[in-house]
């Protein structure tokens, strides 16, 4: 996390995120991408705010599977207002 050095410590509450998100929406930036998103999992004073993370998933061309690559990751106060949710 290059530009979110703050979320460094933080790699199993991607997991959880990446497992159970508390909410996904599309993420109109990426074809396949997704905002995924938890309340709660920080430390300190991040505990009351969401963790955000957004997913672009890829097709290998030779096996028709998907995998998905963590474009970025950050804490914020807020959801996006707006977006149709996929879950």
């Amino acid at each position: 996390m290059k530009r979110h050095p703050e979320m460094r410590g933080y790699l199993d509450a991607l997991k959880v995120i990446l497992a159970r998100p508390a909410r996904a929406y599309r993420n109109t930036s990426y074809e396949h991408g997704l905002s995924l998103w938890r309340y709660g999992l920080g430390k300190g004073k991040r505990a009351r705010q969401w963790i955000g993370m957004v997913v672009n998933y890829k097709e290998n061309r030779l096996t028709r599977r998907r995998h998905g690559e963590v474009v970025t990751a950050y804490f914020t106060d807020t959801t996006p207002k707006g977006e149709e949710s996929v879950l």
